[in-house]
């Protein structure tokens, strides 16, 4: 870091002492409370005093929107953890509505061609000492509606740059799919994924401002091409999975607005010619309109909080999901099922049970019932998802006999999946039966048949008929 970078941005220091902070301002009974409020003084367990939460850290002020220090984020010199520390949520700052760097960045260019977003507040300070003056980071908290608002009323055009591991292709996720109800004609939004062994800091260093600016050109991915690229992963070319594709797709594109020209260019790739040639246009048109209507189907509130009143069948898939993650990661050929429960059910509740069974798989059922709730959190299901947790006395850890969580999940799953192919197939029946159904709608069938037949034959979900 350069000495004009240290004065851009007023790193500080603070220094390795427990009371260095009040020594130093020597502030009154008022003045502490300030401290407490706005998170630089610790209140300690036995409330007889205080101490400093910054300690043998570079410290890095964080700016509002007008340039005034609303809060800081503090680096150790040392191996002590965490690496990174930023002030606690105050009266004066709130994480999830501020972007580190965006006050510089547009006291350099009030209206830039378009603003980076990366992972941490080093990268944006690398990326603007070498020159790319335009990139702003969140704080310790996943993109949020507010701070894509933030960047939207000062450009057209947001570039997610995050590395090009596991962790950065999840967060650039969750940003399109934050930002896909806001995406009009004049906003869009693209990504750039770094070398695996990247970050926007080290990248930057290493190739300069030219560099980075031409990796960015020759590698930026448009967001229905990343749409493509994030939901056939895991998927092959056979038709189970093809419509397991379209169906994601299709999820994808009813959160757009529907006369934005994104929505439009997701449309264009099911016309003849498109990325879907084993499908009539008819049928996914059909399949899309049905899709649109139930996303705009009210949610439905939670279930009631007495202890008497009986849960139904989906919600017991989420509290025993919630429950037992690591259990439930166990069952064989869970994401298989999961893809054909996509298929079947649409509504809110089952989309939820979909978002959890999605998040603790990809944390490989580590997750705690508590660790996995803080995924949530600031989801709107969050009161659903923790009043389905107090029903089931999960946010206590109790113990949890996973065979046993495994076997009522399977049991739970497959009998709403084979009810719901009973109707679908019987439906479909009539339909061919009467003359009306088409190609499309025959073999719709042939394939809800296969997946009955499977759950019959105990292939889904790891177990038989109950």
């Amino acid at each position: 870091i350069t000495p004009e970078t240290i004065e851009r941005y007023s790193f500080g220091y603070a220094p390795d002492e427990w009371h260095a902070l009040a020594d130093a301002l020597s502030p009154g009974i008022s003045g502490i409370r300030i401290l407490l409020e706005n998170g630089l003084l610790i209140e300690n367990d036995s409330h007889t005093g205080q101490y400093d939460r910054f300690r043998n850290r570079i410290m890095i002020p964080i700016r509002g929107k007008t340039g005034r220090i609303i809060a800081f984020g503090g680096r150790v010199l040392d191996d002590s953890k965490p690496k990174y520390l930023n002030s606690p949520e105050s009266p004066l700052f709130s994480k999830s509505r501020e972007l580190f760097g965006l006050y510089d960045a547009l006291r350099k260019e009030s209206r830039p061609e378009f603003i980076l977003i990366v992972e941490g507040y080093m990268d944006v300070i690398a990326l603007a000492q070498y020159g790319v003056t335009n990139a702003v980071a969140s704080l310790g908290t996943a993109t949020t509606p507010e701070q894509l608002r933030l960047i939207f009323g000062a450009t057209d055009h947001l570039v997610c740059c995050y590395d090009g591991d596991a962790p950065g292709r999840k967060a650039a996720w969750h940003t399109l799919m934050t930002a896909l109800p806001i995406l009009n004609g004049s906003r869009r939004i693209s990504f750039l994924f770094l070398p695996p062994e990247d970050d926007p800091d080290s990248f930057v260093r290493a190739h300069g401002k030219e560099g980075f600016l031409g990796y960015l050109h020759e590698h930026e991915m448009g967001l229905t091409d990343f749409i493509f690229d994030h939901e056939r992963r895991g998927l092959g070319n056979a038709r189970e999975d093809q419509i397991t594709l379209l169906s994601r797709v299709i999820d994808c594109a009813v959160r757009m607005q529907q006369d934005s020209p994104w929505a439009r260019e997701i449309r264009e790739t099911f016309r003849p010619g498109g990325r879907f040639p084993g499908f009539e246009e008819s049928y996914i048109n059909a399949l899309y309109d049905k899709r649109l209507r139930e996303s705009k189907a009210p949610e439905p509130p939670p279930e009631p909080d007495e202890p008497d009143a009986p849960l139904s069948c989906i919600n017991r898939l989420i509290a025993t999901a919630l429950a037992c993650p690591g259990g439930i990661c166990e069952i064989p050929d869970l994401p298989s099922t999961m893809q054909v429960f996509a298929r079947m059910i649409r509504n809110p509740a089952a989309m939820l049970l979909l978002d959890v069974i999605r998040v603790a798989q990809r944390n490989g059922g580590r997750d705690s019932a508590a660790s996995l709730l803080r995924e949530f959190e600031g989801s709107p299901c969050i009161l659903w998802l923790r009043r389905l947790a107090r029903r089931q006395d999960i946010d206590r850890e109790a113990a949890i006999d996973r065979k046993q969580a495994k076997d009522e999940f399977n049991k739970d799953l497959n009998d709403i999946l084979r009810q719901e192919l009973g109707q679908l197939i019987d439906e479909l029946r009539r339909k061919i039966a009467a003359g009306t159904g088409s190609d499309g709608d025959l073999r719709e069938l042939q394939d809800y048949v296969r997946m009955r037949n499977r759950i019959d034959d105990g292939s889904v979900s790891g177990s038989g008929r109950q």
